[in-house]
């Protein structure tokens, strides 16, 4: 996070080690993507891992937010057949 690109969201799980964000970085699905990076041991966050074609479309995703169990992310997107403009979906997530 805090790169040159547009980073407009960002959500943080409970245990403070696992932080999700949008960015327009290169790279990506096209337009706005999720990204997560994780807590390392030497109290850095590690790089930005891209999440894969399930949640990223070539349209924009963005206002990702982490449930407190840790496993269930909500997000907008207007790529996934939708009714038009930022619709809300939720999906189990992996962090491990």
């Amino acid at each position: 996070i805090n790169t040159k690109y547009w980073e407009p969201s960002a959500t943080i799980t409970a245990d403070e080690k696992v932080i999700f964000f949008t960015s327009n970085r290169d790279g990506g699905y096209g337009g706005r993507d999720i990204y997560m990076t994780k807590l390392q041991d030497n109290g850095q966050f590690g790089p930005a891992i891209l999440l894969g074609p399930k949640i990223n479309t070539p349209e924009d995703e963005d206002s990702p937010f982490i449930h407190a169990d840790g496993k269930t992310l909500y997000f907008s997107s207007k790529g996934h057949k939708t009714m038009g403009g930022f619709d809300i979906f939720s999906c189990t997530i992996n962090t491990e």
